[in-house]
């Protein structure tokens, strides 16, 4: 059970306590790290941690390592979303993607393949924003 259910610190199995966590779900990580669980799914399906919607489990059972996650779990949380680092510095959205254009911020995104009616299309899953 510890290799394939998300028990984490404070929990028990068997009236023994859990010390580490060795798994996490999308929901667990999600809980954790304070991002909503669609975002996040899409962040850890970006880094080939999760499986997509359509062909993995629900976030509850869709599980990873959380040793092997935890330095990605780490740097996404200390991205802002695209929407609100525009409005941070006052630009509007089309403004905001003119500089992201020019370099003036450094942009955190990840592709996820999905698939359509006209075959495989890579999609932009932009999560976050660092200044420079």
């Amino acid at each position: 059970m510890l290799k394939t259910w998300p028990f984490g610190v404070g929990d028990e199995l068997m009236g023994e306590p859990i010390l580490h966590r060795r798994i996490h779900s999308v929901r667990t990580a999600a809980q954790e790290t304070g991002i909503d669980e669609r975002r996040l799914r899409k962040i850890l399906i970006g880094y080939d941690l999760v499986r997509s919607t359509e062909d993995g489990l629900s976030n509850a059972w869709e599980v990873f390592d959380a040793e092997v996650a935890k330095p990605t779990l780490s740097e996404i949380t200390e991205l802002i979303p695209a929407n609100r680092f525009a409005a941070l510095v006052g630009a509007s959205r089309s403004q905001f993607d003119i500089l992201i254009a020019d370099d003036v911020f450094t942009h955190l995104f990840w592709t996820a393949k999905k698939q359509n009616q006209y075959g495989d299309q890579a999609t932009d899953a932009r999560s976050g924003m660092r200044c420079c």
